[in-house]
């Protein structure tokens, strides 16, 4: 399986997070001393303006542990306003039920997070929190940013699918390497963890590879979304709804936040803290 064909997999479907291992990262994976991948991790990054304002990144993947939705519960009451995204009418109220109509997607994250043993966010976090704002672009703004550029979401998926299968064969031997890696994983009896491994070790430069996938598919997915919701952000604040907010959003928007809250509100990045995911660890 194409590394790109993989990348947008997780991005359709699960909208899994940029990943690299190094300091800018805001998901990581932990090692043991002897180098097995035990934990993936994701980063809650703190930035406060001169005068106090305190704005927090809370990346996220949509599919964890129950264990890691159950601590984001815990830090969420202590903010003010917690920004989330969820592309759906502003007028519409937060309906988990008609969010999880039966459909192909649903059958396939369905399956997939049931095989691996892992919670989804939208039925594990309680949205109806009246401290969550939603800032995300409704389906209307969605569409009309398409068709200004000529496009339809089937398009900009379409043509991203094509550029990752012209590029799937660049690194050919790699590719069938993870493959013999993924069936043989299969047929071991603790084949849900061993899958959910290769998968953490594949993703560990997702940071390159989301932004290769094409410039409106970047665009689109992380740039219009995050201008979204930090005009919310921006009205919260001529408001004097707080002066500590969140913004939680799948973790591969985190980096394009991050400039934008240094370059546009003036915000510095004080610390890090990281939260487990995914428990990698093989127990006895």
């Amino acid at each position: 399986m194409s590394k790109r064909i993989l990348i947008l997999f997780f991005v359709f479907i699960f909208s899994l997070p940029v990943l690299a291992e190094d300091q800018e990262s805001f998901v990581r994976l932990k090692r043991s001393s002897a180098g097995e991948v035990t934990a993936l991790e994701v980063a809650i990054t703190e930035f406060e303006s001169a005068y106090g304002l305190k704005v927090d990144l809370i990346g996220v993947v949509h599919i964890a542990d129950l264990s890691y939705y159950k601590k984001l519960e815990k830090i969420f009451g202590t903010y003010d306003k917690v920004l989330y995204e969820l592309i759906r009418s502003k007028e519409e109220s937060f309906d988990l039920k008609a969010l999880s109509k039966p459909s192909p997607v649903s059958d396939i994250q369905s399956g997939v997070s049931s095989f691996l043993k892992l919670a989804f966010q939208l039925s594990s976090i309680d949205y109806t929190a009246t401290n969550f704002i939603h800032a995300d672009l409704s389906p209307a703004e969605l569409n009309k940013l398409l068709k200004q550029n000529g496009k339809t979401y089937t398009s900009l998926v379409s043509d991203a699918v094509l550029s990752a299968y012209q590029q799937q064969y660049s690194n050919y031997k790699q590719q069938q390497v993870m493959g013999l890696k993924l069936l043989l994983s299969m047929l071991s009896a603790n084949r849900s963890l061993l899958v959910k491994k290769i998968i953490a070790e594949q993703l560990a430069d997702l940071d390159k590879e989301v932004e290769a996938l094409g410039g409106e598919l970047y665009w689109l997915i992380i740039e219009e979304r995050n201008k979204a919701a930090l005009k919310v952000l921006k009205d919260l604040m001529l408001k004097g709804a707080g002066d500590h907010y969140a913004i939680f959003y799948g973790a591969g928007h985190m980096a394009d936040f991050a400039k934008r809250l240094e370059t546009d509100f003036g915000l510095r990045r004080k610390k890090t803290r990281w939260l487990k995911a995914w428990d990698l660890e093989v127990k006895n």
